[in-house]
Formats: structure tokens, sequence, C-alpha cells
């Protein structure tokens, strides 16, 4: 081989080697490139960091494979999108948390107004299926919201009919059934007070002997007497004692007719006072007064 044939030899040959070097250096900058874009995309991922993606999407570019890059833009793209989703969706799960818990049906059609403009179907649909549950449960509160409206109103009804009955009791003028043989045991003369079952510190609707007073129920119906009123005696007096009060001025100056069925707390040594007169109401006992008051006894217990 002469000399300029070794020369030509040697030069095809550290050709050849060169060309093969750069080939695998080429290759390892791709390898490499597209290693280091892959790397930061997954970072991207895990930060979720607007910073972080900028990044990816700028080492995305210096990538020269095609089909990695166009893999690699699509993750990127993918991620932003699940981010967005991620900011929608608190956003609206925060305004229809707030609107649950306090009901308020205006607020919750401002958020429904709001919901068209969410671009994702299936966030869409999410909330349409919760508004739909925190409308039943505002629809289920002003339903119990009537109800109570309405019991409330049955119960104002109730104590004013109540209260009007024991206005009614305490302003009848009862004419009793008095027999024609009747006889007058004994006379006494002296104070008479008024109490009620409906006081001011709680009075609990029962006279001490156990007749109930409620709801105007402040007369008692004798089989001899008929309709009475009620008072409270002395313990001389046994219950069921009949008494006419003479001349009284509260009623406009009539006898009236009462039966001894109570023990009353004016009523003691000295007798402060003889009889303690049952009103309905607080008020009028305390109108009643103290009076001085001519009494006879006509029938001593039953």
């Amino acid at each position: 081989m002469n000399r300029n044939s070794l020369l030509s030899y040697i030069f095809i040959v550290l050709s050849a080697f060169l060309f093969t070097y750069s080939l695998v250096t080429f290759d390892g900058t791709i390898k490499y490139r597209s290693e280091i874009a892959r790397k930061k995309v997954e970072e991207a991922r895990e930060n979720r960091d607007d910073k972080t993606i900028e990044e990816a999407k700028l080492l995305i570019e210096d990538v020269i494979e095609n089909g990695t890059k166009e893999y690699l833009k699509s993750n990127i793209i993918d991620l932003e999108e699940d981010i967005e989703k991620d900011n929608v969706n608190k956003k609206y799960t925060t305004l229809l948390d707030e609107v649950e818990s306090s009901l308020d049906e205006n607020k919750l059609n401002e958020i429904i107004n709001i919901i068209e403009e969410v671009k994702y179907d299936d966030l869409k649909q999410e909330y349409n299926n919760r508004v739909s549950i925190i409308n039943d449960k505002i629809t289920a509160k002003k339903e119990e919201e009537e109800r109570q409206r309405i019991l409330e109103e049955q119960e104002r009804k109730r104590k004013e009919e109540a209260y009007n009955r024991l206005v009614s009791a305490d302003n009848e003028i009862v004419n009793s059934n008095v027999p024609q043989d009747v006889s007058v045991i004994e006379y006494i003369s002296g104070k008479v007070t008024a109490f009620t079952p409906y006081c001011s510190d709680g009075c609990h609707g029962y006279v001490a002997s156990g007749m109930y007073v409620g709801d105007g129920n402040i007369h008692y119906y004798d089989k001899t007497y008929g309709k009475v009123y009620i008072v409270a005696g002395d313990p001389s007096y046994p219950l069921g004692t009949i008494v006419r009060l003479k001349n009284v001025d509260y009623f406009g100056g009539r006898d009236i007719y009462a039966i001894v069925l109570d023990r009353g707390g004016a009523i003691g040594k000295g007798r402060r006072a003889i009889f303690d007169l049952l009103f309905a109401l607080e008020g009028n006992a305390n109108k009643f007064g103290v009076r001085y008051i001519n009494c006879e006894i006509l029938r001593l217990g039953y």
C-alpha cells in the first residue's frame, strides 16, 4: 500500500469514527434533554405551582424528539386543567358549604346563576346536584318555620281565649239557687280578702282543697245552692260550708253565695280576715283588695 492509499484509508476510518461519535453524542443530547424535561414535568405535577410549570414548558421546547415533546406538552396541559378545575371546585364548594350552613335562599339563587358559567360539565352536574339537595333543605326549613308559626299562633289564640275566659269568669254575676227555708246559723262580720291561682309569682291553678280553678273555673256547682263562688275560710268552718256575703259593693251591692273549699293564707289566728274570695285574675283580686263585709253562715260542711 503506497503512502497516498494509506492516508486515504486513515481519513476514511477517522471520518467514520467522527460520524459515529457525533451520532452517539447527538442521541445522548436528545435523551438528556428529554429526561430533564420529563423530570421537571413530574416536579410540576408534584408541586403544582406556576413557577415549576413555566420551567417545564421551557425545557419541553428544547426537546427535539417530536413524540416526546407532544407527550410532555399534553401532560402540562392536563396538569393546568386539573389545577384550574381544583380551583373552581374549591371556590364553588366553599360557596355551597356556606349556603348549606345558612340555608339562605337568596344566596342559593345567586350561586345557581353563576354555576352556569362553569365550563366543566362534570363539575356543573355535581354542583347542580348539591343545589337540589340544599333547595330541599330550604323547603323543609320553610315548612318547619310555617308549622312553628301556626303552632305559635294557635298557642297565642289559646292563651288569649283562656285569658278571656278568666276575664268573663271574674265579670260573671252568679245567680245561686237559694232554698226558701234557709236559716242563718251564724252572723259574722269582718275583713274579706281576695286570692287567685293565677298570680305573678307562679301559682299552680289549684286551691288547697284540690278543686281545679284553671281556665276560668273559679265557681263551684253545689247540689243545693247551684253555682256559687269559692272562698277560703277559717278551719272552724268545714269544707263545704255555705256563706252569704251581704251587700258586696264590688258586685253592685248584691248578696253573693260562696262555698268554703280552701284555707287561705290571709286567714290566721285572731281572724285577721274571715274569708278569702277566689278570683281568676290577680288584677281583679287586687281591685277587690280588703273589704269589711257582713256575712251569714247558712250551712256547715256538706
